[in-house]
């Protein structure tokens, strides 16, 4: 699961907040949405590449609408690339800063009728029941929450790993959105409720221009935290609890914010990178010095120097022993060529996790050991370790757009998918 979409989930009921959510971001059409319409997989003017392909919002609606004429084409346009190596552009936010989640502002409760899981369900089935239409429920619902406070927390990452510094801003609104002082009576952070829910202590934040806060007395507070310590009580879904007091709510508040932490390093990244050609594609090698067995998924993007815009992500899906290991990221040529991209390329936003799986890696795959896998006691801690950020990059030397190959992938998969999916749209 995406670890983006983990953190924006609030404290109270997860019914209570995926409706609010819902409400809120008008279910999720506008231009701002966390999911975006990619329009198409290559923006801007031309350069000499085709474009024109399918894009991933197209595909989906072709799949969604069971047309098998329909999901035989989305594939096939789908397929042109490979799976690990795919377009990337600058509507992929999640792709482009993934180290960050988008703010977004929740309500402050202050109706008794949305307070609880419990309460919330009342409230819906007694306007149902009084004949209230769904568009009329959710009129109600959004005249409520917009006329309550809110509140944001801005951070500048969604996982903290060791070394990092984790960077978070509040900022509490009126119903008119405009910021507003608060009295912060206590925040702490929480340990991960399902591995050690116990506290990890105390976060400062202040507004007075100190520390992490950059400017005194603009309602914007803020507090910085890093891992004290490698201790695996630090790692999972933390939670900042924070208390306060805002203006026009009688009691005080209990807001929360959620984090990634990640405190043990499975593998690290190098600042060694070689470059090659191979087969009409480029590929980009780095070594990693892996601590532990795991199978680990890693992630880069590709730019265009010149153009400073982004080309490719890769994924590289791997089981790895310890020891010092190359991982060869693969950037496909009909990408370049389809783009129009030439010239030298930047390999940056690096990252990757790692499984934590209870039982050995290698076992997966090996036939023989599956008894053992399907009995394997499942772990009670957290099941992802995350590699250490690193803001390593490479840039190559300059490529013409002949240096690359205009052949679409090809994999004994995609036969085989294509010709199901040929029958299914024939019958």
């Amino acid at each position: 699961m995406n670890q983006k979409k983990i953190i924006i989930i609030g404290a109270v009921a997860a019914i209570l907040i995926v409706a609010i959510f819902y409400v809120l971001s008008d279910r999720g059409d506008g231009p701002d949405s966390l999911f975006p319409d990619l329009s198409s997989p290559f923006d801007g003017p031309s350069r000499s590449g085709e474009g024109g392909f399918l894009s991933e919002s197209e595909i989906q609606k072709l799949v969604i609408a069971g047309n098998p004429a329909g999901e035989y084409e989305a594939y096939r346009a789908y397929a042109r690339y490979p799976h690990e190596s795919r377009p990337l552009t600058t509507k992929m936010k999640d792709l482009i800063e993934p180290w960050k989640v988008g703010p977004v502002r929740l309500p402050i409760i202050t109706n008794p009728d949305l307070a609880t899981e419990n309460s919330f369900k009342a409230m819906m089935e007694r306007m149902e029941k009084e004949g209230k239409k769904p568009e009329e429920i959710e009129a109600s619902l959004k005249d409520q929450l917009r006329r309550m406070p809110g509140y944001l927390f801005d951070a500048n990452r969604h996982t903290l790993t060791y070394g990092d510094e984790l960077v978070v801003k509040l900022t509490v609104t009126d119903p008119s959105e405009n910021k507003v002082a608060v009295e912060i009576l206590e925040a702490t952070i929480q340990g991960d409720r399902n591995f050690n829910p116990a506290s990890l202590g105390s976060i400062d934040f202040n507004d007075r221009g100190v520390g992490a806060d950059q400017t005194a007395d603009d309602q914007t507070y803020t507090a910085s935290w890093k891992l004290p310590s490698m201790d695996k009580k630090y790692w999972g879904n933390l939670d900042i609890v924070l208390k306060a007091k805002v203006p026009g709510v009688n009691d005080p508040v209990t807001l929360h914010h959620h984090f990634y932490s990640s405190p043990v390093s499975p593998a690290t990244f190098s600042d060694q990178f070689s470059e090659r050609l191979e087969n009409g594609s480029l590929v980009i090698d780095q070594i990693i010095d892996v601590k532990m067995e795991c199978r680990f998924q890693i992630q880069a993007n590709l730019y265009n120097v010149e153009l400073n815009e982004p080309t490719h992500w890769v994924t590289v899906n791997k089981i790895l022993p310890p020891g010092r290991q190359t991982i060869s990221y693969l950037f496909f040529g009909k990408i370049f060529r389809d783009g129009g991209y030439e010239g030298k390329f930047r390999l940056q936003d690096i990252r990757g996790t790692c499984e934590n799986l209870p039982f050995p890696a290698r076992w997966l795959g090996d036939p023989s050991k599956m008894d053992q896998i399907v009995n394997a006691e499942p772990s009670k801690e957290p099941l992802i370790y995350y590699m250490p950020y690193t803001s390593a990059s490479f840039v190559t030397r300059s490529y013409p757009l002949a240096s690359f190959s205009d052949k679409e992938w090809e994999s004994e998969e995609k036969a085989r998918t294509l010709e199901d999916l040929k029958k299914q749209a024939e019958m």
